[in-house]
């Protein structure tokens, strides 16, 4: 989960940043996760990698620079297979208890992710924000965050 979760993104950002630098210009999109904001029984890993992508973000979004912007977007239960592939039944109890019935499609998302990309280079932030809280999610961007 770590290397996944958070040595992914630090790879990324290493990739990206010197070729946003040079064209001085980027757009980092990544997805962090409720967990980031709200530790629950079974996922404290999880929230942990989530809270180091969020934390890792928001000193990207510090210390890059004016022309490089950062978005992190964090969803809460997304439907996924994932807790009906646990071999682990109380981790299934936890994460299907979790979702309460309510997940997020994964299409929903990525729309909201793609929204965001379009929004972000045209500033019609108010829509955005209709967007993400829509979609349940809480975005953080430049200037605060978002909770939806």
């Amino acid at each position: 989960m770590v290397d996944v979760n958070v040595k992914g993104v630090l790879h990324g950002i290493g990739a990206a940043l010197p070729v946003f630098r040079a064209q001085g210009s980027g757009h980092f999109v990544t997805v962090a996760s409720t967990a980031a904001f709200r530790v629950v029984p079974t996922m404290a890993v999880y929230a942990g990698t989530r809270f180091a992508v969020r934390a890792i973000c928001e000193g990207l979004r510090q210390e890059a620079g004016e022309s490089v912007r950062v978005t992190t977007v964090s969803p809460g239960p997304i439907a996924t297979e994932f807790a009906e592939q646990s071999s682990n039944s109380r981790v299934r109890a936890e994460i299907t208890k979790m979702r309460g019935g309510i997940a997020i499609p994964p299409d929903a998302i990525a729309r909201a992710i793609a929204f965001r990309g379009r929004t972000a280079r045209d500033g019609r932030c108010e829509r955005d924000r209709r967007t993400a809280h829509r979609a349940g999610l809480i975005a953080t961007r430049r200037r605060g965050i978002m909770a939806g």
